[in-house]
């Protein structure tokens, strides 16, 4: 492997509760029922708008541009409570010094990325052209368009790259697209259960960064 690709929530920040209650402000601002946390995390999927529409909204008010600005402003409303995982930096510096390219592909907006990454100062870890944000694509996963954007864009082959999620999608995508996938589990902090993870049959099933670094590092040598 030469390059690792990350998604964003639920792998490199723990960002479930801030996620969910700003979806949970969108739903119910358009006079429908948001779900438990707990609900949440069974019920909801990618494309995002197709969990809106499962939770009321007609096609039109799932899909219009308001959806994404009022997202941005709520999450950005509580952006003081999203924390690192405690596993990220280490990890990161350990497959940095190991020689590997590393990225990010998420269907997060641009403008909330890059407030993370220059929060915890993660640019040292993510070169600027190797964030990859919802802007940059027509298709959400379980489409593969993201990461064989990703894939072309950094010049490397699907059989060089890995892909770490935490959603039943990311996997899907990562069979998709011909690359690993790593579904990392972690409780209270991953968007998807573990029954759904491991029900993709990912490449890797995996509860910490450090596990995943420890298998490259053995699939190196």
């Amino acid at each position: 492997m030469k390059l690792v690709i990350f998604d964003h929530s639920g792998v490199l920040v723990n960002d479930l509760r801030e996620s969910w209650q700003a979806i949970s402000k969108i739903i119910g601002l358009r006079g429908y029922k948001p779900d438990e946390l707990s609900a949440f995390r069974r019920n909801f999927k990618l494309p995002y708008w197709e969990y809106l529409i499962y939770k009321g909204l007609t096609e039109y008010e799932a899909k219009e541009a308001g959806v994404i600005k009022d997202y941005t402003r709520f999450y950005g409303e509580t952006l003081e409570h999203v924390k690192l995982f405690d596993d990220v930096q280490i990890s990161l510096s350990r497959l940095i010094e190991k020689g590997m390219e590393l990225a990010i592909v998420s269907h997060s907006p641009r403008g909330l990325i890059d407030k993370v990454v220059q929060k915890f100062n993660l640019a040292q870890y993510f070169k600027r052209n190797c964030v990859f944000a919802l802007e940059d694509y027509k298709r959400q996963k379980p489409h593969p368009e993201s990461l064989e954007l990703a894939l072309k864009r950094l010049g490397y082959s699907a059989g060089d790259a890995i892909y770490v999620g935490d959603m039943r999608e990311d996997v899907v995508a990562a069979k998709r697209a011909g690359v690993a996938s790593a579904a990392i589990y972690r409780d209270g902090g991953s968007y998807h259960i573990e029954q759904y993870l491991k029900g993709e049959k990912p490449t890797f099933f995996i509860r910490s960064l450090g596990e995943l670094v420890d298998m490259l590092d053995r699939q190196n040598h």
